[in-house]
């Protein structure tokens, strides 16, 4: 949970290990040997929840997330952890790329994660669902799900499956959005029964009064499996 109370959670019916993996890692660096300048400094904010139990006779690896969202950039702080906002354009330019850069770390921990499974099996089963807080085919989604150069470690988007007048989990101004995503590795494409996006009934959240209550700003997106 970070420090406004947004977090991750997971409830079951089965037998599964449950634990919370730090989202942040090193940042790349642009020349081998290169001492990683950014990465040390990129507070983790909301951790993964990994989540192992067994499906079909074997190990199935879940990790819920909730990434950085594209707007509250993060500002500039003192050593002592005071933010100092935003003076001018410039500035405020910096938080947009730190936002991004933040996301991005967040995306290769997560992609760091799933690696790792593959390393040790190349049939590992693999799902990764949350609320990304980025649409499909962004850089965020595409660090994830692997680039066609690795095709036997890819993750499907169950998203690209439905049709694209479905693919919405928010909106705002009246613009769909699609930031809650399912992800899931290539050998469980077969056994997917359905995927759905429940946003029937979802509402447009500049119309929405702060003090109204709701379930969710974002539409519940579920995949079953057979």
């Amino acid at each position: 949970v970070d420090a406004r109370g947004i977090g991750n959670a997971a409830m079951t019916k089965v037998s599964a290990q449950m634990s919370s993996t730090i989202d942040v890692t090193a940042f790349p660096v642009f020349v081998e040997g290169s001492v990683d300048a950014i990465g040390s400094d990129v507070v983790s904010s909301r951790q993964f929840l990994t989540m192992e139990t067994v499906y079909d006779d074997r190990p199935l690896y879940i990790y819920a997330l909730h990434l950085k969202a594209l707007t509250g950039y993060p500002m500039r702080k003192t050593k002592g952890g005071v933010r100092i906002p935003p003076q001018n354009q410039h500035e405020e330019s910096d938080a947009i790329i730190r936002s991004s850069v933040l996301r991005l770390i967040q995306a290769r921990r997560l992609r760091e994660l799933v690696d790792a499974h593959f390393t040790v099996d190349q049939n590992a089963q693999i799902i990764v669902l949350g609320d990304f807080n980025n649409p499909e085919r962004s850089d965020v989604l595409n660090t994830i799900t692997s680039s066609d150069h690795y095709p036997e470690t890819q993750l499907i988007n169950l998203s690209e499956t439905i049709p694209k007048e479905m693919r919405y989990s928010f909106i705002y101004h009246g613009e769909k959005m699609l930031f809650d995503h399912i992800l899931i590795s290539k050998n469980l494409s077969s056994k997917v029964l359905s995927f759905e996006i429940l946003n029937k009934n979802l509402k447009d959240q500049s119309q929405q009064a702060e003090t109204e209550y709701y379930s969710s700003d974002h539409a519940p997106v579920v995949l079953t499996l057979k």
